[in-house]
Order: C-alpha cells, then structure tokens, then sequence
C-alpha cells in the first residue's frame, strides 16, 4: 500500500538525531542536488511529545533546514512506530551506507538506549555494522561514543578504524582535550596515530608522569609556527622516540657519528636491525659505468677512514 506523504514545516520537527547515527555528515553534493531538483524521496517521521521526530533521513531534514523548506514526509504515530523500532529502522537504514567508527558507536549506543536489548546488539546488530558479535566489542564501542565531541570529529575525519579509535579509550577525560589538540598540530596516518599514542602510555608509565604534563612539555614542538604540521610531526616523534629508547637512541647517535667519519650516508651503510647482531650491510644502486666507479671511489675512500680510527668503532656499537 502506498503511504502518503505530507509536507511539514521544519519548526515541527523538535528531535533530529534522537534515533539516527549519523555524525558530521558531508551534505555539499545533496545541498546541490535538492537545490536543482527538490527533495525526491520523502523521510520517515514518528510523533514525539512535542512534535516530530526524525527516524530516517537526517542528511536531508539537514539540507532542508538551511533551506528553510518544508519537508516531505511519512508519518507515523508513537503507537504505530515506538521508539525501539524507531531506532531499528534508522539503524538500518544506514547499515548499508559506509557508517564510520563513530557512527557504529552511536549506533549502538542508541540501541541500547531506545530498549533493545544487549544480546540482540551483539548478536545480530553488531555482525551487521561489520564487527565482530562480541560482548566486549560493544563495550569499546560504548565507550568510543562517549569520546569528546572534537576527538570524534577528529577519529571521522582519518576514518580511523575500531582498534585505533579503542586507543583513545585508554585514556582520561582530561588528558583527551591534551591529546585531541596535539594530534589537530600534527599531520599522522593512522599507523604514527597508534605509534605516537603507545609512545605516550609507555613513557608516562615509565617515568610517572602525566599524560598532560608530557604534552605540555612538548608543545614547544608540535605547536611550532615556523614548522610545517609534516615536519613538526618527524620531530615530535623523534622527540618521543628519544624518551622512550634512550639508550637506542645513543646507538643511534653513535652510529650517525661513525658514518659521518667515514663518509657514508646511512642509505649505504645499515646496521643491523635495532643493532642486535654484529652484520652491517652495503649496498648501493648505480646505473652506469660511472655512478659504479664513483660509488667504488666512495668506499676506498670509506675504507681508508676507517683504518686511521682507533679500534674497531662497529664493536662498540653491539
């Protein structure tokens, strides 16, 4: 049976995202597309208290209230559409779209909230959002949702994924603001998010401090205005590296020294892995004759330098 649709001012409209996932939504290409050809598919609205409540169609009740438009809708009454299987439906509805991490978290922290129970979450609604149907998967999910609205909007914005987005859970409320405007500096994929975030746990561990009071230490880096957010973010994880292998980071140093006195850049002289073991590797590229015989030149040279050190400087380094 065909329903029909009604035309209902934006003002009657008094809960938006009480039922809907959505979280800061890209609505420019439909802004466009209702501004050339009007609204085409109408949303789904259930009466609420004191008006209507929006249980499909978020993105377009948007678009509409910039435009100051009324809005085409079907309507459905509080006893024909409760609230639980309002938030079903709107849940999914938007399955099928590519929801982001925080959208999965809303998503069953709505559930949750609108009655359904914590079973049927797990078992059947988190397989459907492409996580796996377990008890605490929807626990971290909870918990993500529960984020800062700035960390979030940062997490949707990289498109994180679970287990990165989990990391964040880890830490205080306090030290979340910290850390979202350190990261908001920096420009991170999300493998140097994980790395900088471990970074900071095991040093704060270690020496006892804050997670703040190392943030804060180093904001003479990651907010540096001369830096662009590329270089501030190899020096900020140059500076966090030195603070938690402070004895690698002197092999390091020596190691750099050493090369340095011979003549050789590191692509060419390589230590062994994190330098446990004794072999060293040369290796060089060439293309022709020539760029053959110079890199040659290069280790006769190497070689003459290091016959002048004292000792053998490369068993120092094991």
């Amino acid at each position: 049976m065909e329903c029909k649709v009604y035309r209902v001012r934006i003002e009657e409209i008094i809960s938006k995202d009480r039922y809907s996932p959505t979280f800061c939504p890209k609505l420019e290409g439909l802004s466009a597309s209702i501004k050339e050809i009007g609204q085409i598919a109408p949303v789904i609205l259930r009466e609420g208290s004191n008006g209507w409540e929006v249980v499909c169609g978020l993105k377009r009740v948007m678009v509409l209230e910039r435009m100051n438009s009324e809005v085409k809708a079907i309507l459905f009454s509080n006893k024909e559409l409760p609230p639980d299987k309002a938030v079903r439906i709107s849940i999914g509805h938007n399955v099928w779209n590519k929801m982001n991490i925080i959208e999965k978290s809303h998503a069953v922290l709505k559930l949750e909230k609108e009655g359904v129970s914590i079973n049927e979450i797990v078992k059947l609604w988190l397989p459907l959002l492409g996580m796996g149907p377990r008890r605490e998967v929807f626990e971290v999910l909870k918990n993500i949702a529960r984020l800062p609205h700035d960390l979030k909007t940062y997490i949707a914005y990289k498109d994180l994924s679970f287990s990165s987005a989990a990391y964040f859970t880890y830490f205080k409320d306090e030290e979340l603001n910290d850390l979202t405007q350190l990261l908001f500096h920096l420009k991170l994929s999300e493998n140097k998010i994980k790395e900088i975030l471990e970074f900071i746990q095991h040093i704060c561990l270690k020496e006892g401090v804050e997670v703040s009071t190392l943030i804060n230490e180093s904001k003479h880096i990651w907010e540096a205005p001369f830096l662009t957010p590329t270089e501030r973010t190899e020096k900020f994880r140059e500076w966090l590296r030195k603070r938690r292998y402070p004895y690698f980071q002197s092999i390091q140093n020596k190691f750099r020294e050493i090369t340095s006195r011979l003549g050789l850049s590191p692509e060419i002289l390589k230590p062994p892995l994190f330098f446990e073991g004794e072999e060293y590797t040369v290796s060089f590229q060439f293309k022709n004759r020539d760029e053959f015989l110079k890199f040659v030149k290069m280790l006769e040279t190497a070689a003459k330098n290091l016959a002048e050190l004292p000792g053998d400087p490369f068993k120092e380094l094991v």
